[in-house]
């Protein structure tokens, strides 16, 4: 009997050394990165601190579940920022397998571990990275557009394309990621040799864009993660309203959000010259030595267009989108007639006018289509 208390007394003060053990805890992971935005290049009265400044941002971490899908799981900890950009999160070892996500300058908030733009929740926990930023959306007003941005930091957004297995490790010095720009920017300029630019306007700029790009037009990550996804066709809010013919103040570049291609008409792909859904510029300039301002209209066509030569009887344009973080160089490289007496007319209007546009992005070339 004396044998068997003893035995239950061993038990009981093992069950109760047991009962006090406590499980160790699970050691953060300490994350380093670098945000960079490439400068856009002259052209602005943005200088290249504010085209590439960054005032608010957003981390969102992305883990994996069961179904290999990646899904909003919580914003990590910045425990330490520089003016330089330079940020160190506080990751939780407890989800290794990860992706991250940051939107900057979009005035997002977060409240209960979701994100929400005003009043709206636009993250909400679980969901799903592939529509995560589908309701993120920006403004393009009216005076955005006719100063170039000014007194606005442009939205900015860039997402992992690996996966991030943070399982084994301690601290991570990630280095630099680029962050990509929502809008696009065009400069205009002229070296032909009897025509002097005076004025530009943009029409049918949208009113709004997506700060990020949606999931089916990522082409790919070069890089691994760290450079901004590349983009194969522009991302546009589901109800988009455009701006009419708005004038550009002198010396300031034109930002816009993305804009896509017109749908043809016919069925067949061929489009009119004018389409009145394009997004367009129309410029102003003196012909010949004529001090009259006359007006004429420039589309962006698509960067694989195999023409060479357009004119004011070509009678199909390969209207191009508008991508986010491309800057649109166009030079106009010969007038041959006079344009029209107002911008408005030029709308509608085919114009003898030759040129080149340079896609800074991807550093090739393609003609320039005038209507």
């Amino acid at each position: 009997m004396k044998r068997l208390c003893s035995y239950l007394v061993f038990l009981l003060s093992a069950a109760v050394l047991l009962g006090c053990r406590k499980e160790a805890p699970v050691e953060p992971v300490y994350f380093e990165l670098d945000l960079c935005v490439q400068d856009m290049r002259p052209g602005t009265k943005l200088t290249p601190a504010e085209e590439t400044a960054i005032d608010d941002i957003v981390i969102m971490v992305f883990e994996r579940n069961q179904s290999g899908e990646y899904v909003f799981s919580y914003i990590p900890e910045i425990v330490a920022k520089t003016s330089q950009n330079h940020l160190k999160l506080l990751l939780t070892r407890e989800i290794p397998l990860i992706k991250l996500a940051i939107i900057a300058n979009a005035q997002l908030t977060v409240g209960g571990g979701e994100v929400y733009q005003g009043s709206t929740k636009v993250v909400a926990s679980g969901e799903n990275l592939k529509t995560a930023f589908n309701d993120i959306l920006f403004e393009c007003s009216e005076n955005n557009v006719t100063s170039g941005w000014q007194g606005r930091t442009i939205p900015m957004w860039w997402q992992m394309g690996e996966e991030l297995n943070i399982a084994d490790q301690r601290d991570m010095i990630y280095g630099s990621i680029w962050l990509l720009r929502a809008v696009a920017k065009i400069d205009i300029s002229s070296a032909a040799s009897d025509f002097t630019l005076t004025e530009a306007y943009l029409y049918n700029c949208p009113k709004s864009g997506k700060v990020a790009a949606d999931y089916a037009n990522i082409e790919r990550y070069d890089l691994g993660n760290r450079n901004g996804p590349t983009i194969n066709a522009a991302s546009v809010p589901t109800l988009l309203q455009k701006h009419g013919l708005l004038k550009i103040d002198e010396g300031a570049a034109i930002y816009v959000p993305e804009a896509v291609a017109p749908v043809a008409k016919d069925g067949n792909g061929a489009m009119y010259p004018c389409h009145p859904d394009a997004t367009c510029l129309v410029v102003g300039g003196r012909y010949a030595g004529s001090e009259r301002t006359t007006y004429y209209r420039i589309d962006i066509t698509s960067l694989e267009s195999g023409s060479t030569s357009h004119t004011s009887t070509m009678t199909t344009v390969d209207y191009g989108e508008i991508l986010r973080d491309y800057r649109y160089e166009i030079k106009i490289t010969e007038v041959r007639s006079e344009g029209t007496a107002t911008p408005y007319e030029a709308l509608g209007n085919r114009a003898d006018m030759g040129g080149v546009i340079t896609p800074w992005q991807s550093g090739t070339t393609a003609d320039m289509i005038v209507d």
